[in-house]
């Protein structure tokens, strides 16, 4: 589903069928994560322009930190 909320932004709902659960996916996103940091660590343009927009995001308030006491916690994931 899509639609354009008060503001004019689109919306659009998540790809899930009906009483889909997401599992633990915790090994898998770090994994990514660890695949990024390889590829911008040999590529500084692609970095440059990934922190940008990374940096955009959190002015935007797209995105927000997490505090790093969550991070170490059993929750996190």
């Amino acid at each position: 589903m899509t639609a354009r909320n008060e503001n004019g932004q689109y919306v659009v709902a998540l790809p899930f069928k009906d009483n889909y659960v997401l599992g633990e996916s915790r090994s898998q996103a770090l994994q990514r994560l660890h695949q990024m940091e390889r590829r911008l660590s040999r590529d500084t343009k692609l970095k440059e322009d990934y922190t940008a927009v990374m940096r955009e995001y959190l002015e935007l308030s797209h995105a927000q930190k997490v505090p790093e006491e969550e991070l170490k916690s059993s929750n996190a994931y």
